[in-house]
């Protein structure tokens, strides 16, 4: 069986993804529901790939 390659689209995704989580705590807390919204948004973008 082949393994799939990642589009290079969807990899930017899970990047920014990992950036977010990892700085969660050091983000102020305005950015932080900004921030919130983005992940929930990549999240969404990844599952549906």
């Amino acid at each position: 069986m082949k393994k799939r390659r990642k589009s290079k689209e969807l990899k930017e995704s899970e990047d920014d993804l990992m950036f977010y989580l990892e700085n969660w705590k050091k983000f102020p807390n305005h950015f932080q529901n900004i921030a919130k919204k983005e992940i929930e948004a990549l999240e969404n973008k990844i599952k549906n790939n």
